[in-house]
């Protein structure tokens, strides 16, 4: 689809595929759930090229996902180990699992511990590969397991 809105009491959530964007708010539709969505009838998209993005060339299974986190300030804290595991909840039902930083300044160190150290400990079959990572962010992941190579910014992985 090319856009995905979601409205239930008061709150929305946005996601605009055109533009590669997700956003969150407040909405005059307060009682009750509305889903609305589009999709462009005149692309030129390919099924199998949508479903070759999370799918391994290897087994041709649907193994891959990909994740994108923004900044959320829950309890006083920016990204901390509780916020690490929500996210990482369902994830070790893919084998490669893309999460994107490009919106988050902060992440602190026992969130980057819980999820690259600890989550990745556990979970050995699940590759998680950071993209749009700032220096600060990668520091914290790398700093979080010294066996896995975080990509850094110079590597193209801002």
């Amino acid at each position: 689809m090319d856009t995905f809105k979601l409205e239930a009491n008061g709150l929305a959530l946005i996601v605009d595929n055109t533009i590669n964007d997700e956003a969150a708010g407040v909405t005059e539709f307060t009682i009750g759930t509305r889903i609305s969505l589009t999709i462009a009838t005149q692309k030129t998209r390919n099924l199998a090229d949508i479903f070759n993005n999370f799918t391994s060339p290897e087994t041709g299974s649907f193994d891959h996902s990909r994740t994108r986190i923004s900044l959320v300030r829950l309890d006083g804290e920016f990204l901390s180990r509780s916020e690490a595991r929500r996210i990482a909840s369902g994830l070790e039902k893919f084998r490669h699992v893309d999460l994107d930083f490009a919106k988050v300044d902060f992440v602190d160190q026992g969130f980057a511990d819980e999820l690259f150290r600890v989550w990745a400990r556990m979970h050995p079959n699940t590759r998680i590969v950071p993209l749009n990572a700032n220096r600060v962010i990668t520091m914290m992941l790398g700093r979080a397991d010294t066996t896995t190579r975080v990509p850094s910014p110079a590597d193209g992985a801002h």
